[in-house]
């Protein structure tokens, strides 16, 4: 399953307490593993849910969203990792939802986050295809 953090399935904001139900029936009825995720990669976005994720035993898969922009370095790609394994993470995602993730930031990520938090953290990428630079990716 891929919650958007406190937006749960859709676009609005719920409670606390209505991300934590929403996990917890969701694992009763079969999810195993959640990738949760904030498109703005803001981890107080997806901090309840993943301590729901948590509570349930299930797996909890942090994400790490991929952009461009001077801000979007590997380092704080990196740093956001962490922040999410602090979190509980059994393993990281990065995401890119527009495809614009090339071969050598890719590779600079992943290998940043395990260089950093061990090499036995999985890290899964998740490409979109719109551009054509996935299956390289």
């Amino acid at each position: 399953m891929l919650p958007r953090g406190q937006n749960l399935l859709g676009y609005r904001h719920y409670e606390d307490m209505v991300v934590e139900k929403f996990v917890e029936k969701s694992a009763e009825n079969g999810m195993d593993i959640f990738r949760v995720f904030d498109a703005l990669n803001d981890p107080r976005n997806m901090e309840q849910a993943m301590a729901a994720v948590k509570k349930t035993g299930k797996h909890a898969q942090g994400t790490v969203c991929y952009t461009t922009s001077p801000l979007h370095t590997t380092e704080r790609f990196v740093s956001l990792a962490g922040r999410l394994l602090d979190m509980g993470a059994d393993s990281i995602a990065l995401k890119d939802m527009a495809a614009l993730l090339k071969p050598q930031p890719a590779y600079d990520i992943v290998r940043g986050i395990k260089e950093r938090y061990g090499e036995d953290i999985q890290v899964n990428v998740h490409c979109h295809s719109t551009t054509g630079v996935a299956l390289v990716s």
